[in-house]
Protein backbone atom coordinates (compact mmCIF):
# COMPACT_ATOMS: atom_id res chain seq x y z
CA UNK A 1 0.00 0.00 0.00
CA UNK A 2 2.90 2.35 0.49
CA UNK A 3 4.86 3.79 -2.35
CA UNK A 4 3.86 5.04 -5.77
CA UNK A 5 1.03 3.75 -7.87
CA UNK A 6 -2.71 3.59 -7.67
CA UNK A 7 -4.33 3.28 -4.24
CA UNK A 8 -5.37 -0.24 -3.25
CA UNK A 9 -8.93 -1.16 -4.19
CA UNK A 10 -10.91 -2.33 -1.15
CA UNK A 11 -14.44 -3.66 -1.06
CA UNK A 12 -16.32 -2.40 2.01
CA UNK A 13 -18.73 -4.90 3.53
CA UNK A 14 -22.06 -3.52 4.77
CA UNK A 15 -21.02 -4.10 8.38
CA UNK A 16 -18.30 -1.44 8.09
CA UNK A 17 -20.62 1.04 6.36
CA UNK A 18 -23.37 1.02 8.97
CA UNK A 19 -21.49 2.44 12.00
CA UNK A 20 -21.39 6.19 11.42
CA UNK A 21 -17.97 6.88 12.92
CA UNK A 22 -16.30 3.99 11.09
CA UNK A 23 -17.94 4.88 7.78
CA UNK A 24 -16.91 8.53 8.12
CA UNK A 25 -13.30 7.52 8.88
CA UNK A 26 -13.13 5.14 5.94
CA UNK A 27 -14.65 7.70 3.59
CA UNK A 28 -12.18 10.38 4.70
CA UNK A 29 -9.28 7.96 4.22
CA UNK A 30 -10.57 7.23 0.72
CA UNK A 31 -11.07 10.93 0.00
CA UNK A 32 -7.42 11.68 0.68
CA UNK A 33 -6.38 8.84 -1.62
CA UNK A 34 -5.34 6.17 0.87
CA UNK A 35 -7.51 3.56 -0.85
CA UNK A 36 -10.27 3.24 -3.45
CA UNK A 37 -13.58 2.17 -1.88
CA UNK A 38 -15.86 -0.34 -3.57
CA UNK A 39 -19.30 -1.78 -2.81
CA UNK A 40 -22.24 -3.25 -4.71
CA UNK A 41 -25.91 -2.35 -4.95
CA UNK A 42 -26.66 -5.36 -2.73
CA UNK A 43 -24.19 -4.13 -0.09
CA UNK A 44 -25.93 -0.75 -0.28
CA UNK A 45 -29.28 -2.46 0.33
CA UNK A 46 -27.83 -4.31 3.34
CA UNK A 47 -26.30 -1.07 4.63
CA UNK A 48 -29.67 0.69 4.33
CA UNK A 49 -31.64 -2.13 5.97
CA UNK A 50 -29.19 -2.43 8.89
CA UNK A 51 -29.08 1.34 9.41
CA UNK A 52 -32.88 1.47 9.66
CA UNK A 53 -33.06 -1.26 12.34
CA UNK A 54 -33.20 -0.74 16.06
CA UNK A 55 -34.78 1.71 18.46
CA UNK A 56 -32.20 4.46 17.77
CA UNK A 57 -32.41 4.17 13.99
CA UNK A 58 -32.27 7.48 12.15
CA UNK A 59 -35.17 8.54 9.93
CA UNK A 60 -35.31 6.84 6.54
CA UNK A 61 -34.68 10.18 4.84
CA UNK A 62 -31.31 10.58 6.61
CA UNK A 63 -30.18 7.06 5.72
CA UNK A 64 -31.16 7.59 2.09
CA UNK A 65 -29.30 10.92 2.18
CA UNK A 66 -26.16 9.15 3.42
CA UNK A 67 -26.42 6.62 0.60
CA UNK A 68 -26.89 9.34 -2.01
CA UNK A 69 -23.98 11.33 -0.60
CA UNK A 70 -21.74 8.24 -0.76
CA UNK A 71 -22.70 7.62 -4.39
CA UNK A 72 -21.97 11.24 -5.31
CA UNK A 73 -18.71 11.34 -3.37
CA UNK A 74 -17.45 8.06 -4.81
CA UNK A 75 -19.15 7.66 -8.20
CA UNK A 76 -16.84 4.81 -9.25
CA UNK A 77 -17.35 2.79 -6.03
CA UNK A 78 -20.38 0.77 -7.11
CA UNK A 79 -19.28 -2.49 -8.69
CA UNK A 80 -21.37 -3.88 -11.53
CA UNK A 81 -21.37 -7.43 -12.86
CA UNK A 82 -20.81 -9.15 -9.53
CA UNK A 83 -23.85 -11.41 -10.06
CA UNK A 84 -22.07 -13.30 -12.86
CA UNK A 85 -19.28 -14.24 -10.45
CA UNK A 86 -21.31 -15.13 -7.35
CA UNK A 87 -22.45 -18.63 -8.32
CA UNK A 88 -18.91 -20.00 -8.62
CA UNK A 89 -17.73 -18.84 -5.20
CA UNK A 90 -17.49 -20.92 -2.05
CA UNK A 91 -17.57 -19.49 1.48
CA UNK A 92 -18.64 -20.90 4.88
CA UNK A 93 -21.84 -18.84 4.72
CA UNK A 94 -23.24 -18.90 1.21
CA UNK A 95 -25.18 -15.70 1.97
CA UNK A 96 -21.82 -13.86 1.93
CA UNK A 97 -20.86 -14.93 -1.59
CA UNK A 98 -22.19 -11.67 -3.01
CA UNK A 99 -19.61 -9.73 -0.96
CA UNK A 100 -16.71 -11.76 -2.34
CA UNK A 101 -18.28 -11.55 -5.80
CA UNK A 102 -18.24 -7.75 -5.54
CA UNK A 103 -14.58 -7.81 -4.55
CA UNK A 104 -13.70 -10.12 -7.46
CA UNK A 105 -15.72 -8.16 -10.03
CA UNK A 106 -14.32 -4.87 -8.73
CA UNK A 107 -10.71 -5.95 -8.88
CA UNK A 108 -10.28 -5.45 -5.13
CA UNK A 109 -7.11 -6.50 -3.33
CA UNK A 110 -8.78 -6.19 0.08
CA UNK A 111 -12.15 -6.99 1.60
CA UNK A 112 -12.73 -4.82 4.68
CA UNK A 113 -15.18 -6.56 7.01
CA UNK A 114 -15.96 -6.97 10.69
CA UNK A 115 -16.97 -10.56 9.91
CA UNK A 116 -13.61 -12.23 9.26
CA UNK A 117 -14.79 -15.72 10.26
CA UNK A 118 -17.03 -15.93 7.20
CA UNK A 119 -14.26 -14.80 4.84
CA UNK A 120 -11.41 -17.29 5.30
CA UNK A 121 -8.05 -16.00 4.13
CA UNK A 122 -7.46 -19.12 2.00
CA UNK A 123 -10.81 -18.81 0.16
CA UNK A 124 -10.15 -15.15 -0.65
CA UNK A 125 -6.49 -15.69 -1.54
CA UNK A 126 -7.59 -17.92 -4.42
CA UNK A 127 -8.97 -14.69 -5.94
CA UNK A 128 -6.03 -12.45 -5.00
CA UNK A 129 -8.00 -10.81 -2.18
CA UNK A 130 -7.11 -10.49 1.50
CA UNK A 131 -9.71 -10.03 4.25
CA UNK A 132 -8.98 -7.35 6.82
CA UNK A 133 -10.79 -6.01 9.87
CA UNK A 134 -11.38 -2.25 9.84
CA UNK A 135 -9.25 -1.64 12.94
CA UNK A 136 -6.31 -3.55 11.45
CA UNK A 137 -6.75 -1.77 8.11
CA UNK A 138 -6.78 1.74 9.61
CA UNK A 139 -3.93 0.85 11.99
CA UNK A 140 -1.84 -0.38 9.06
CA UNK A 141 -2.62 2.76 7.06
CA UNK A 142 -1.50 4.87 10.03
CA UNK A 143 1.85 3.08 10.03
CA UNK A 144 2.34 3.19 6.27
CA UNK A 145 0.87 6.57 5.36
CA UNK A 146 0.85 8.73 8.48
CA UNK A 147 0.56 12.05 6.63
CA UNK A 148 -2.50 10.87 4.69
CA UNK A 149 -4.10 9.46 7.83
CA UNK A 150 -3.51 12.78 9.59
CA UNK A 151 -5.29 14.61 6.75
CA UNK A 152 -8.17 12.12 6.92
CA UNK A 153 -8.43 12.56 10.69
CA UNK A 154 -8.48 16.35 10.37
CA UNK A 155 -11.34 16.15 7.87
CA UNK A 156 -13.12 13.57 10.03
CA UNK A 157 -12.76 15.70 13.17
CA UNK A 158 -14.01 18.81 11.37
CA UNK A 159 -17.31 17.11 10.51
CA UNK A 160 -18.07 15.67 13.94
CA UNK A 161 -21.26 16.86 15.61
CA UNK A 162 -20.61 18.93 18.77
CA UNK A 163 -21.47 16.13 21.21
CA UNK A 164 -18.78 13.90 19.64
CA UNK A 165 -16.26 16.67 18.95
CA UNK A 166 -15.94 17.29 22.70
CA UNK A 167 -14.70 13.74 23.26
CA UNK A 168 -10.95 13.06 22.92
CA UNK A 169 -10.35 11.41 19.54
CA UNK A 170 -8.65 8.26 20.91
CA UNK A 171 -11.61 7.68 23.25
CA UNK A 172 -14.08 8.11 20.39
CA UNK A 173 -12.10 5.66 18.26
CA UNK A 174 -12.01 3.08 21.04
CA UNK A 175 -15.78 3.36 21.45
CA UNK A 176 -16.04 2.80 17.70
CA UNK A 177 -14.20 -0.53 18.21
CA UNK A 178 -10.94 0.74 16.73
CA UNK A 179 -8.53 0.21 19.66
CA UNK A 180 -5.33 -0.36 17.64
CA UNK A 181 -6.06 2.62 15.44
CA UNK A 182 -6.78 4.72 18.54
CA UNK A 183 -3.36 3.75 19.90
CA UNK A 184 -1.69 4.73 16.62
CA UNK A 185 -3.49 8.09 16.64
CA UNK A 186 -2.37 8.71 20.22
CA UNK A 187 1.23 8.20 19.09
CA UNK A 188 0.95 10.87 16.36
Amino acid sequence: MSGAGAPVRALLDANVLVPTVLRALLFEAASVGLFTPLWTDRIEAEWRAAALKGPDAPPEMLVDGDLTAARVRFPEARVAGWEAVEGDLRLPDWHDRHVLAGAVAGGAALLITSNLKDFPRRALAAHGIAPEAPDAFLWRLAGEQEAGVRRALEAFSAQLPPHLAEEPLPKLLKRARLPRFAKAVTAF
